[in-house]
């Protein structure tokens, strides 16, 4: 992949006439078909096709008397898990059936804040939940595995690709690696000069992890150095081009790009290329009018890009170095 300049096409976007009450908060690509995921807070979320061209609205499924915080696939691609902003539960769509299921919420939590990430094999879910909780969750029944803690507020969470370790960021700016089946922690690590946490991001191949901060600084690490007891605690790259908060990171399926995305203000997205460790200089351009960037996704094989922001506009981009979705 050339270092400097994105070699892209914006396509068609996604109908965003059901989002229009509510901002694009949550975006994803399915993993094993070519259908694209929209949630706001509009109580609704939207299943697209992605063909490139037309890229049509499939279905949408509404939930009665609440709004959408986060919504994820679950790894065989059946169904969304979906935490909302009231009730004492979490909702499972089933794609196939094309129902709403409901899975009730452990006893004596507070409701999850709403980001939650979802174990690689599958097995496992983890919520970020207030006082600096982390509870997993069996993701056949829903009960309760057990509770990890940080410092401070949980801002950021990851698996490894082998679910065998998940890395967790606080407020306090600290990061901790917990051995998931022994449930403990094997690392902790503190980001380098950052005061305020804001968000994580690991890659898919394991090599790098990326910490976002309230100031608008993302330090990029090599995971081998952190995990090492021999580490200098210096981040590989420090980059400084956005100037509040980082709220979302996410590593490319190939870990060739990471995107890095404040909502705080108008076309704050950027695009580290992470062999070079250079932001691409023209991609966003003024011209380009994102607006107040909420989330941002890949297609697996990341051939596809898309943008949600605060007006609900779903932006679809080609990106040409990739052969395919």
């Amino acid at each position: 992949m050339p270092p400097k300049e994105l070699q892209f096409e914006h396509l068609r976007d996604f109908s965003t006439a059901q989002l229009k009450q509510g901002c694009a908060k949550n975006i994803e690509f399915h993993k094993r078909s070519q259908v694209f995921m929209a949630a706001g807070f509009n109580s609704r979320i939207c299943f697209y096709q992605v063909d490139g061209k037309e890229n049509p609205l499939l279905h949408s499924v509404r939930f009665e008397r609440c709004s959408v915080k986060q919504a994820h696939f679950t790894v065989d691609g059946q169904k969304v898990l979906v935490v909302p902003t009231r009730h004492h539960c979490l909702y499972y769509y089933d794609m196939p059936e094309d129902k709403i299921l409901t899975a009730f919420w452990p006893r004596g939590f507070d409701l999850p804040l709403g980001e939650f990430a979802v174990a690689p094999d599958g097995s496992l879910f983890v919520f970020h939940c207030s006082h600096g909780r982390l509870v997993l969750l069996s993701s056949k029944s829903c009960d309760l595995i057990g509770v990890l803690k940080v410092d401070g507020e949980i801002v950021g969470s990851a698996f490894s690709s082998n679910s065998e370790l998940l890395y967790g960021y606080s407020s306090s700016g600290k990061v901790y690696v917990w051995n998931v089946a022994a449930q403990r922690c094997v690392k902790i690590f503190a980001d380098h000069a950052c005061v305020t946490g804001n968000s994580l991001a690991l890659s898919p191949d394991d090599n790098y992890i990326a910490n976002g901060c309230s100031s608008g600084v993302v330090n990029l690490y090599k995971v081998d150095s952190v995990l090492s007891n021999n580490s200098d605690g210096l981040p590989l790259k420090t980059v400084m081009n956005l100037t509040t908060a980082v709220q979302r990171m996410v590593f490319n399926g190939s870990s060739d790009i990471l995107a890095m995305l404040s909502s705080e203000k108008e076309n704050a997205l950027k695009l580290l290329h992470l062999r070079s460790r250079n932001v691409f200089a023209n991609f966003p351009l003024e011209q380009h009018h994102l607006g107040y960037v909420q989330d941002i996704d890949f297609s697996p094989n990341s051939g596809y890009m898309c943008v949600g922001n605060s007006s609900g506009n779903l932006k679809l981009y080609r990106l040409l170095y990739y052969g395919g979705y």
